[in-house]
């Protein structure tokens, strides 16, 4: 093959490429669902040593912003997993700060968490029908706490969580923009540890 035809067919390729059109590159979704992270029995009031107990239940079919049906194990290629990010915040003086935790701190009863500086990193796993995960953290300290996304660290003053759902394989993703149930209108749920 002459130089000049290699050159032309990879250029068509490119072209080809970049060409195509966008949901066949990528495919994002994006959900609100309100009602999937919850506090057991919406309990707000503790005793130090006591436990919070902080559930998952994602169902696998949802409806998008766009007011589309989907299936969320169509975009995990296998991996069938959900993950997020919760912080436990106090407030000093108006701002919110994230209190560190250790592992010690957390009981996973369903699905995986892990602690990876302030952050509380929940993996909700497929069951079949849904996305699942149960965890615990017992409360060490007296006083007035927060559980929240990232956000209302950040000054936005607006704890959102997201959910996010995919596969970086096949670039398919569904980001569920929640908050957890009883939370205020800063999204974020308060708890007083006496």
């Amino acid at each position: 093959m002459k130089p000049t035809s290699a050159v032309l067919m990879l250029f068509i390729s490119f072209l080809a490429t970049i060409c195509a059109p966008e949901e066949d590159i990528a495919n994002f979704e994006s959900i609100t669902n309100n009602t999937i992270i919850s506090i057991e029995d919406d309990a707000t009031t503790f005793n130090v040593g006591e436990t919070i107990v902080i559930e998952t239940v994602i169902d696998n079919i949802q409806t998008t912003i766009n007011n589309e049906t989907i299936t969320l194990t169509d975009y995990t290629n296998g991996a069938e997993q959900a993950q997020f990010d919760v912080f436990l915040f106090t407030e000093t003086l108006g701002d919110y700060l994230t209190v560190t935790l250790s592992s010690d701190d957390i009981v996973a009863t369903e699905g995986d968490v892990t602690i990876t500086g302030s952050a509380i990193n929940v993996i909700s796993t497929f069951d079949g029908n849904q996305f699942k995960s149960k965890f615990s953290i017992t409360l060490n300290e007296t006083g007035t706490f927060y559980l929240s996304g990232s956000g209302l660290a950040s000054n936005s003053a607006f704890g959102l969580i997201t959910v996010s759902i995919g596969s970086s394989n096949d670039f398919r993703f569904v980001d569920i923009n929640t908050r957890i149930v009883n939370s205020d209108e800063q999204a974020k749920y308060t708890i007083t540890v006496n």
